[in-house]
């Protein structure tokens, strides 16, 4: 009899090992994705930044706005790289894909990056304040996407 309890204790014991090894893995995945979907959230926040301050230079005519517009870019380009790699070690079924998009609005951000400070660094001349822009709105579709995948789904 008493055979029986203690085995019945053992089992009891490493079940309850079991499930609280199995329980802190998926806190962990759904950690990594949650750390994904706010470095998203940052990234946008900034994106935004970004090209409200390339408006009001335009608008204002004031260079100031071109550079801190390429700050808020590169801030933003910082944490979409943070969300790609958040998402790279997630377990989340849909972790790879919102990788791929953070990816992308990473890569987005850096030429958005790349082409502000060339617009403000030579004075508003050229294209490159206008190829800002529209790389920092494919950042921002990037970024919806990976929003979907990370914080929805």
């Amino acid at each position: 009899m008493e055979r029986k309890r203690f085995r019945r204790i053992v089992v009891t014991i490493a079940l309850i090992g079991a499930l609280f090894m199995f329980g802190t893995g998926i806190k962990k995945a759904e950690a990594f994705i949650a750390d994904t979907a706010f470095y998203g959230i940052v990234s946008g926040f900034y994106q935004g930044l970004a090209e409200s301050s390339a408006g009001l230079g335009w608008y204002y005519n004031d260079d100031s706005y071109f550079y801190d517009s390429y700050v808020y870019f590169d801030y933003a380009k910082s944490d979409a790289y943070s969300s790609a790699y958040y998402a790279s070690y997630s377990y989340n079924y849909y972790a790879y894909y919102a990788y791929l998009e953070a990816m992308d609005a990473y890569d987005y951000l850096d030429l958005a990056t790349y082409y502000m400070y060339d617009y403000w660094y030579y004075y508003g001349t050229g294209a490159s304040g206008d190829l800002a822009v529209q790389y920092g709105g494919l950042a921002a579709q990037s970024l919806a996407y990976l929003l979907y995948y990370s914080a929805y789904l």
